[in-house]
């Protein structure tokens, strides 16, 4: 037998996130939207993601994407409505475009913390249970699953 890993995290559709965490585990932030809203902003206090902006129903966010070296330095959302949302600087290297599927939105996000930038890496977790990674060089290696 062996072991589950450094970490299990839950997002419930009542917007809740409960974590499992081992004592070598590096440090996440997490956040998720309660059953029929979706996540359409991030709110950052420097490098630390510290919550979101979630709106009901779906379809605000049409696609998302990043730029990242050793860590992750912008991300950028474009929305339905053509605006693009940008948190971050112009450093790092430009990511592909990941778009969502027309019925698709964004349910939660994990943030791996460090001191600056936008942290080591972000996730984000659809409803349709697809997951949108850019983890820099110094993200640690994590296997990440959605239902």
């Amino acid at each position: 037998f062996g072991y589950l890993g450094n970490e299990l995290a839950f997002f419930t559709s009542a917007g809740r996130v409960y974590t499992i965490t081992g004592s070598v585990a590096r440090r996440v932030h997490r956040f998720s939207a309660k059953r029929g809203c979706e996540i359409c902003g991030l709110n950052f206090d420097g490098s630390r993601l510290i919550g979101v902006q979630t709106r009901p129903g779906s379809g605000a966010v049409a696609s998302v994407t990043a730029r990242l070296a050793d860590c992750l330095d912008r991300v950028e959302f474009r929305m339905s409505s053509g605006e693009a949302v940008v948190y971050g600087g112009e450093g790092g290297r430009q990511q592909g475009v990941v778009q969502l599927q027309r019925a698709e939105y964004i349910t939660a996000v994990a943030q791996e913390h460090h001191d600056m930038y936008l942290g080591m890496g972000i996730a984000f977790f659809t409803s349709t249970g697809g997951i949108i990674a850019f983890d820099g060089a110094k993200a640690a290696s994590r296997c990440r699953f959605a239902a």
